[in-house]
């Protein structure tokens, strides 16, 4: 049997299957896929601390402790997080190690929370 003597509907359902398989295997389904790509999201909560990150591609985060850049990879499925190989940002203290007591993220709307061992909670807003 080929290709050609497959009936019409069942070629259709086979190449529909195909393109379904192949469209799950590129969808992002890290937290890149659910913060705005464009969006720096500023750390509000807790207050006195300087911390941007951004989502540029899917399974990274760059970001910006106040004293230096950084990147970082992260390749858990949304909801949660898992930063690690982070690179620059030395001597940023306590950003951006700290990044990698956090497990779980929620997006909604411009609002990013980080949620981390013991309960501890960081609160970040988007900017343009």
């Amino acid at each position: 049997m080929t290709w050609k003597t497959l009936r019409p509907h069942i070629r259709a359902a086979v190449a529909l299957g195909i393109t379904f398989t192949v469209a799950a295997c590129w969808q992002d389904e890290t937290i890149s896929g659910y913060a705005d790509r464009a969006a720096s999201y500023v750390l509000v909560e807790p207050k006195g601390h300087s911390l941007t990150l951004r989502f540029p591609r899917k399974g990274r985060v760059s970001g910006d402790a106040g004293c230096g850049e950084f990147t970082a990879r992260q390749g858990a499925p949304y909801p949660w997080v898992e930063f690690d190989r982070i690179e620059g940002g030395a001597g940023c203290a306590p950003f951006p190690e700290a990044l990698t007591t956090m497990s779980l993220a929620e997006v909604s709307g411009g609002t990013l929370i980080l949620t981390g061992e013991g309960g501890s909670e960081w609160v970040f807003q988007a900017r343009p």
